[in-house]
């Protein structure tokens, strides 16, 4: 059969993890195929009528996308402070410089963030706040928790 120009193949760059879309049809889709699909569609589990899982960005109570951020801005700010390192070089400081001089940058994003109670949040795990013993506890599982003393060697110039 005759190629139409419903058969003609377009394939996106590849994405950070190597992987590449292909689209069929007469040019490349001008909107995002997938922005409607919700993390049920791409599950096999079964799903009860009663669980309606909303895609992101379709009800106004689910959390920033930035979570615990609660903006762009200000995951920016905070993805460059943790990513960087403790000690900032001049590279370091070009990325910032980029961050706050980027057309989209609003300083009334960032002026009101919660930057401890970020950090604490970041700084969580799930069992932080439970006093359920967990598997890994649990000397049935094949743990034991025994005291242990390690000498730690110093070096002659520590004081």
């Amino acid at each position: 059969p005759a190629p139409t120009d419903m058969s003609k193949t377009f394939t996106s760059q590849k994405n950070a993890f190597g992987l590449t879309r292909i689209y069929r049809g007469k040019e490349l889709p001008k909107h995002d195929p997938e922005e409607t699909v919700a993390l049920v569609d791409l599950s096999d589990i079964p799903r009860s009528d009663a669980l309606q899982v909303p895609t992101l960005g379709a009800h106004p109570s689910l959390p920033s996308p930035y979570f615990p951020y609660p903006n762009k801005n200000s995951f920016a700010l905070g993805k460059w402070y943790w990513s960087s390192g403790t000690q900032k070089s001049q590279r370091s400081f070009k990325e910032l410089v980029d961050i706050v001089g980027a057309d989209d940058f609003q300083p009334k994003d960032i002026q009101s963030t919660q930057w401890s109670a970020i950090d604490k949040t970041l700084g969580q795990s799930e069992f932080d706040n439970s006093n359920d013993r967990h598997e890994w506890e649990d000397e049935d599982a094949g743990w034991k928790r025994t005291p242990i003393s390690l000498d730690i060697p110093f070096s002659k110039n520590m004081k």
